[in-house]
């Protein structure tokens, strides 16, 4: 690598990884997001390391408050960390870099950092495996986990920590015994050599029943994960636990689902002339898995009918379009009314059929940009005016 100790134009660059390889092993979202969040807060310890040189971070620009929070010096009005914020490849560069830079000391940081955090896992929920075969597994998949590459150079040559990356310097550790399911090549806690899924489960099984804090806290209650739904369940419990209702509107998140062009039957209406002089729906919605829902409602020749929404959690739009809508982004002309009033205030329109005949048309809800959680839920009523 170059290593130039003039102290003008030199440029540190960083990069941390296997990212790809790393994230792909997420098998839920909440995966996704710590491994995510993981990356960034390693990627934080090393900028925090080079300001502490006296290096300047050229790209990315950090956030000042999550690093205030990573060092202990948060203000009161600043943020808690939600999500990563600083991707895993950086360079840093300063007028002045000191001339007894170190930039082995950044990778030390981050590998510290790394087994301090590992330490707290171990020490929550597996120190009675300690002197077993668990834990010298821990220890050496810990210790050989990351792959760090930096150059130190003279001016801005911003390819060169691709060519040190392409340099495979670490030689990994041989991996023996049964392997992971969910880490593909890394061997699995339970030390067991042979292939021997019973040995295996007994182990796994032991673990999830221990009660520890970090362990097994995606099963839920009655075997149904009650955020996601999905993943590992107790088939025992699911089976004997009761149905979830079911929703006949269903998928709707777009017109297209509820007019018949993408399922072939058209969704039912929620409201009709001749049913009763009112409707009432309660529902939720979710930003990730269910990020609006869309009702199609008849109104009488010559009537109207009154829509008010209770929001009950989060921050939602009630919106009103045409017959010839075929989406709920950008309706443009297509758009009859909408009410978006910050929560907890009930969202109302009024919607009149001034033709001779029936027209149906289409209500939608979704989350209001205001909204920063995930979730919302809502009570929708119509009543016929």
């Amino acid at each position: 690598m170059a290593n130039s100790k003039d102290s003008k134009d030199q440029i540190f660059q960083f990069i941390l990884g296997p990212v790809q390889g790393f994230v792909a092993q997420a098998r839920r979202t909440r995966d996704f997001w710590a491994g995510s969040f993981i990356l960034s807060w390693l990627s934080s310890v090393a900028i925090a390391a080079i300001q502490k040189q006296g290096g300047e971070i050229q790209f990315p620009v950090p956030d000042a408050a999550y690093m205030r929070n990573l060092s202990g010096t948060a203000n009161p009005q600043d943020p808690w960390p939600q999500q990563g914020s600083i991707p895993n490849r950086f360079m840093a560069t300063t007028a002045k870099v000191p001339a007894d830079f170190h930039p082995e000391w950044v990778s030390q940081a981050v590998q510290a950092a790394w087994a301090a955090l590992a330490q707290a896992v171990w020490a929550g929920d597996l120190p009675h495996l300690a002197g077993t075969p668990t834990e010298a597994i821990w220890q050496r998949q810990v210790g050989n986990f990351w792959e760090i590459s930096w150059v130190l150079s003279d001016g801005n040559q911003p390819s060169l920590i691709d060519q040190r990356k392409n340099w495979r310097s670490p030689v990994l550790p041989q991996e023996p015994g049964h392997k992971c399911m969910v880490m593909d090549g890394w061997q699995e806690l339970s030390g067991i050599n042979a292939t021997s899924m019973a040995a295996v489960n007994g182990f796994w099984g032991a673990l999830a029943a221990s009660g520890k804090p970090g362990i097994a806290t995606d099963l839920g209650e009655a075997g149904r994960d009650p955020e996601y739904g999905e993943g590992m369940l107790s088939i025992e419990n699911s089976l004997s636990g009761p149905t979830p209702l079911s929703d006949p509107y269903e998928p709707n998140d777009d017109i297209r689902w509820v007019n018949g062009s993408l399922l072939g039957t058209r969704s039912p209406l929620l409201w009709r002339p001749g049913n009763s002089r009112y409707r009432i729906v309660t529902a939720t919605l979710s930003k990730a898995k269910d990020p609006a829902d869309v009702y199609r409602v008849k109104i009488p020749a010559r009537r109207g009918i009154t829509v008010n929404v209770t929001q009950l959690e989060g921050d939602v739009v009630l919106s009103a379009l045409k017959p010839k809508a075929k989406k709920i982004t950008r309706p443009g002309k297509n758009l009859i009314v909408r009410s978006n009033r910050p929560y907890p205030k009930t969202e109302g329109i009024v919607v009149r059929n001034l033709k001779k005949k029936p027209q149906a048309i289409w209500l939608a809800l979704t989350p209001s940009k205001r909204q920063s959680g995930n979730d919302a839920a809502y009570r929708l009523k119509l009543v016929r005016r």
